[in-house]
């Protein structure tokens, strides 16, 4: 079952593959970003996001050990604690880390696309953007300029994170 993992120490998320569970512990493809494994320290948080039709299950667990079954490694995850709730989005959205530019009047700010669906991105940069309607710039595949406007904002570990709604379609 697809599924992802939100990595608290860098509010990145990652698509990975429950592989079996019941309702104490559950077993996780090893997580990848950049092409590296994600290590975990025992006992370190981890959320688990699961879609299924119209609900969302938040898994928040703690990183129990690595083991392996039938030649392949796998994450053991113990359940602390499972959220069910409505989901809310319309649309599915992509986990990704794209380097992009935000433009608004003689402004600009690097930033990276987090996740990003046909109407709308999350974006984290390293400062704050003080203009709410903007241009977005990235190449994903090919060169993407969208205009669009900042809807939320959130400051976090030095970082700012915004939701960008697109006023045209990606």
């Amino acid at each position: 079952m697809k599924a992802e993992l939100t990595l608290n120490r860098s509010n990145r998320k990652i698509d990975i593959d429950i592989i079996a569970g019941n309702n104490k512990t559950v077993f996780i493809s090893i997580p990848t970003r950049n092409e590296e494994m994600v290590y975990f320290h025992p006992n370190e948080p981890v959320e688990i996001t699961y879609y299924k039709e119209n609900k969302m299950y938040r898994f928040h667990t703690l990183f129990s050990n690595v083991e392996r079954f039938r030649h392949q490694w796998f994450y053991r995850l113990i359940i602390q604690e499972v959220n069910e709730s409505d989901n809310v989005r319309k649309e599915e959205r992509q986990n990704v880390e794209i380097p992009s530019i935000i433009f608004g009047d003689f402004h600009y700010v690097f930033a990276t696309i987090l996740d990003l669906s046909p109407s709308g991105a999350k974006i984290e940069t390293s400062a704050p953007f003080p203009k709410k309607d903007i241009i977005l710039f990235f190449e994903n595949e090919k060169e993407c300029w969208i205009k669009g406007s900042i809807i939320w904002e959130k400051h976090e570990y030095n970082k700012y994170y915004c939701g960008v709604s697109f006023q045209d379609k990606v």
